[in-house]
């Protein structure tokens, strides 16, 4: 099952500051991820014209459950909090994510964007 989350809230965002950052749609993959989520989901996001980006949490190619190699575009702390539209966390076995260092981020990450609709 997919995890799937929007950071910012469309009503309120202006489309210059959203041109600005070139917001993304970010993909989370990880070692043992399900590989048929995403190519589903990534599937329709592409044919709606979303920025589609491939993160691991150290920016290295992961081996699906299915046993498919994917390379990551970047690792998840070379991105700009800034930039992320949406966060999407396929399913898999989430122990090998399960780290400190990913609750930081997307604590951090959900922070700073109800911080930035409240404006």
């Amino acid at each position: 099952m997919v995890g799937y989350f929007t950071l910012y809230d469309r009503r309120k965002t202006n489309s210059k500051f959203q041109e600005k950052l070139l917001m993304k749609d970010v993909f989370l993959i990880y070692d043992t991820s399900c590989f048929y989520e995403i190519v589903i989901l990534n599937y329709f996001m592409s044919v709606s014209n979303c920025d589609l980006i491939f993160c691991s949490l150290d920016g290295k190619s992961i081996k699906t459950t299915e046993g498919f190699s994917v390379n990551a575009d970047m690792s998840l702390r070379d991105l700009d909090k800034e930039q992320i539209r949406s966060f999407i966390i396929p399913g898999g076995d989430i122990s090998v994510i399960d780290t400190a260092q990913l609750r930081i981020y997307l604590q951090e990450t959900i922070d700073f964007w109800r911080n930035f609709n409240r404006c």
